[in-house]
C-alpha cells in the first residue's frame, strides 16, 4: 500500500480495516501520517467494533475518522467527501511563462498537493473569489498586473494566505523589500525544488495557526 501510495499521485483519500491495519498495518499508517508528502491524505478506520484504547491510539496516529460499520451509505458518503475536502492542500500559481507553470505543477503534484495555474494576477484574483486557496506562488514582473500588486490584493483578501514570490530579475526588488510588503518567501529564478517546497511547508504550517476564516475581496 506505501509503495502505491508513494507512486500514484492521484491517490487522495485511504480507508483501511481495523484489524488489517494492526501490526504492520499500523505501521502504515503512522509512515503516511509521518511523510511530509502523504500526511495530508485523510484516513479513513473502518470496523465492527472499537475499544476505547485503540480509538486514542488512532487519533494520536492523526487519523482523520473512525467509522463503525453497519453505516449508511448516505452517511459514509457524507463522511468521504469530509476527509477529501480537508485533504490536499489547493496552491495557485501564477506566472506568464507556460514552463514555469508546467514545472511548478507537476513538482506540486508530485508533493501531493492541488495546483491550480494561471497566466496572469487578473485571472488569480477570479480564482481567489471562486474557491478556498490554501497558498499562492506568483511570478514578479508579469504583463498586466505585476505579482506585486497581486500581493498586496491577496493579503486584502486574506492576511493569512501565504503568498511566494519568484522573479528571474534579482535586482528589480529586494527580498527584505518584498517581505515588508507581506511576502513570505521570495526566490529567484532558476530555483531548487527542495528550498521552494521547504519554505511552502513552513509557511501553510504558520498559516493554519492563524487562519480564521477567508473574507470577501474589498471592493
Amino acid at each position: 500500500a506505501l509503495r502505491i501510495l508513494h507512486s500514484d499521485h492521484t491517490i487522495d483519500l485511504v480507508i483501511a480495516e481495523a484489524s488489517a491495519s494492526r501490526g504492520h498495518g499500523s505501521k502504515l499508517l503512522q509512515s503516511v501520517k509521518q511523510d511530509p508528502r502523504t500526511k495530508s491524505i485523510p484516513v479513513i478506520i473502518v470496523d465492527t467494533q472499537f475499544d476505547d484504547a485503540v480509538v486514542r491510539d488512532y487519533l494520536q496516529k492523526g487519523i482523520d475518522d473512525i467509522v463503525m460499520l453497519p453505516i449508511a451509505k448516505e452517511t459514509f458518503e457524507a463522511k468521504i467527501r469530509n476527509a477529501t475536502d480537508r485533504g490536499k492542500e489547493t496552491i495557485l500559481v501564477v506566472d506568464d511563462e507556460p514552463l514555469i507553470r508546467d514545472l511548478l505543477e507537476q513538482f506540486l503534484l508530485l508533493e501531493r498537493y492541488k495546483p491550480i495555474c494561471v497566466e496572469s494576477a487578473e485571472r488569480a484574483l477570479e480564482v481567489l473569489k471562486e474557491q478556498p486557496i490554501d497558498a499562492v506562488i506568483t511570478d514578479i514582473m508579469m504583463e498586466g498586473m505585476s505579482g506585486i500588486d497581486l500581493l498586496v490584493k491577496v493579503k486584502e483578501f486574506d492576511l493569512e494566505i501565504p503568498v511566494i514570490m519568484i522573479t528571474g530579475f534579482a535586482g528589480s526588488y529586494g527580498p527584505q523589500e518584498l517581505i515588508s510588503m507581506g511576502a513570505d518567501g521570495y526566490f529567484t529564478k532558476p530555483f531548487h525544488n527542495v528550498d521552494l517546497i521547504y519554505t511552502l511547508r513552513k509557511v501553510l504550517n504558520r498559516a493554519k495557526c492563524g487562519r480564521s476564516h477567508r473574507k470577501p475581496v474589498a471592493g
